[in-house]
């Protein structure tokens, strides 16, 4: 081959590559189609006009915080196969400082499977097994995080009732925390 034709060949296979790329690029993936994802939550800035977030860990002038946690059920007795719907409610209702690094927790038992889980809250939403937690930065007085949380019963627990327990935390120490927890029973006929 004639070294002066080198450079040209390189070039032609290098524009042949690139269109190869380049074509397979555009072509949609079926898998993905088939799959999409799942909706992301909501992403809500902190309240403007609450008091502005300290870096020193909460420890800034003003009132501790007061979160409270209310947990709400569709439907207390049930049966295999029935869905119920689980709302944490969770409000920062007073104190003039943010609470920081909250987290709104809830475990179901092995027996639930959960179907879909929402929040209207900014932060981190995670599902890990029966474990559903929202992770956010900071909670300002006058904020409210609804999360819901569709389970479903796969089969009848061993007990005749059982209690659900959500709880909601935060690294900022509160005036009062009788208000971060609150269980719900459940019945099994």
């Amino acid at each position: 081959m004639d070294h002066k034709l080198l450079p040209l060949v390189l070039i032609m296979i290098g524009t042949l590559v690139s269109v190869v790329f380049a074509t397979s690029a555009v072509q949609p993936n079926p898998v993905a189609a088939e799959y999409p994802l799942p909706p992301r939550p909501p992403v809500v800035p902190p309240d403007p006009t609450a008091t502005p977030r300290s870096r020193s860990g909460g420890s800034s002038g003003g009132s501790p915080p007061d979160l409270e946690l209310v947990q709400q059920l569709s439907a207390t007795t049930l049966q295999q196969g029935d869905l119920v719907e689980i709302t944490l409610i969770t409000r920062h209702i007073a104190g003039s400082r943010p609470a920081e690094d909250v987290l709104i927790f809830l475990e179901l038992p092995t027996f639930f499977s959960i179907m879909s889980a929402q929040t209207s809250g900014w932060g981190t939403f995670a599902i890990q097994g029966e474990q559903v937690s929202v992770q956010i930065p900071a909670l300002y007085k006058g904020n409210e995080v609804v999360t819901t949380i569709v389970g479903m019963v796969e089969e009848p627990p061993i007990y005749d009732q059982m209690q659900l327990i959500g709880s909601v935390s935060s690294s900022t120490p509160e005036s009062n925390l009788d208000n971060n927890m609150m269980g719900q029973m459940v019945f099994f006929p």
